[in-house]
């Protein structure tokens, strides 16, 4: 009879994890009346709660978060976030992501994305839609928008523009994600490119004209002959340095400059 009544019960939690894989959050909120006891149904049932769009304390009435389960940083993950506490939030998200192979599926992934995000975690972001890619096997254009963003915050400009000539065909109209690449392009030194690329940019803004950017690099342009005396230059002053010469129609030591910044990125 316990035996029976344990399968039973293994049986439900399975069905009801099947249930919430594809996003049948009412069937997974029914469950738990079926085992009021059990932590994992509780668990899930927040989480669908929450995916359903329920926000007040009143409408989480007979569940519980105690207890212990596969998915007990992942409920309290949800509840933190909407609870305004993001930076929480993202730790228990990486506490689950963290578990020996926790159950994944695109509605935990999109979460997790979410919530890394928002919170300008970048490496973590990446590392999660990767993992996506590993365990789901999903599109990996599923996330064009944060992967660029991701790349371009952390200056990963070769994998940026590497990501983007493989998405770019796909992209409706978007200033911000051809202008990231544009931008990229300049950091990696390939002005021409980036040039050409800021010509396609849909629905391109008007861009300030080189005399409007010589004017206001006038007082970097100055202090070239400071920069050149210098045996080593930092990042910033090395972007400094290039923009004077750009601006200063030496294109050639601009390309340098640029690509030495670039490396010292890496």
């Amino acid at each position: 009879m316990i035996q029976s009544t344990k399968y039973a019960v293994n049986n439900l939690e399975r069905e009801t994890w099947e249930s919430f894989e594809v996003g049948s959050f009412e069937d997974v909120v029914d469950a738990v009346n079926q085992n009021p006891s059990s932590a994992l149904l509780n668990h899930l049932a927040i989480i669908a709660k929450y995916e359903l769009g329920f926000r007040s304390g009143e409408d989480f009435a007979g569940l519980s978060n105690t207890g212990l389960s596969v998915f007990t940083p992942l409920a309290n993950a949800y509840i933190a976030y909407y609870s305004g506490n993001k930076s929480v939030s993202l730790q228990k998200i990486k506490e689950y992501l963290g578990n020996n192979n926790p159950p994944l599926c695109l509605i935990i992934i999109n979460f997790a994305v979410k919530v890394s995000y928002e919170s300008e975690a970048y490496e973590d972001c990446l590392a999660i839609m990767d993992l996506s890619l590993k365990r789901q096997g999903s599109n990996p254009n599923e996330f064009v928008k944060e992967r660029i963003e991701c790349y371009f915050q952390l200056k990963k400009h070769l994998e940026l523009i590497q990501y983007f000539k493989s998405v770019y065909k796909l992209l409706d109209s978007n200033y911000d994600i051809y202008l990231k690449a544009g931008l990229s392009l300049n950091a990696l030194g390939k002005y021409q490119e980036a040039q050409f690329l800021f010509g396609k940019i849909p629905g391109k803004r008007e861009l300030p004209s080189y005399d409007e950017k010589k004017q206001e690099f006038k007082s970097v342009i100055n202090r070239i002959s400071e920069f050149e005396k210098k045996e080593i230059l930092s990042e910033s002053e090395l972007k400094d340095l290039g923009f004077a010469y750009l601006f200063n129609s030496e294109f050639k030591k601009a390309e340098e400059v640029f690509k030495r910044a670039a490396y010292a990125v890496k």
